[in-house]
């Protein structure tokens, strides 16, 4: 399946991007292995993806796709707070920095655990 392979892909671009000390783009290629496995999951279902980039919104369009995904529980706190965060500066209150210089490899190993557990369970569901 195209959109699990891709998010693959953008997983182990996270890894890549956190052992060269960009956690900043760790943490959004993460955000966007998660985003992309739960395309997968409309896409199984036979939904066209929408163009959008929303974990909370992507996950309400899955609990109405498929039921088991419904009974399954997702941590994505980390990878939706990362989304814009780390890649445009002046996002966060008081930090007048670039992404690159406050996001540290505590963040990237975050978004990355949560979206490997993203990818894990989605696999599962979908028997790939």
């Amino acid at each position: 399946m195209v959109w699990l392979e891709q998010a693959s892909y953008d997983l182990e671009a996270a890894e890549v991007s956190k052992n060269s000390a960009f956690y900043e783009w760790a943490c959004f290629q993460a955000e966007q292995s998660a985003e992309k496995a739960l395309k997968a999951v409309l896409v199984h279902a036979g939904w066209r993806p929408p163009k959008m980039h929303k974990l909370a919104v992507l996950m309400s369009y899955c609990n109405n796709a498929n039921e088991e995904f419904r009974k399954t529980k997702f941590e994505f706190r980390d990878l939706e707070a990362f989304t814009f965060v780390s890649r445009y500066p002046f996002l966060v209150p008081g930090e007048n920095l670039s992404p690159h210089k406050f996001i540290r490899l505590s963040d990237a190993e975050k978004c990355i655990n949560q979206a490997k557990a993203f990818l894990q369970k989605i696999k599962a569901l979908l028997n790939v």
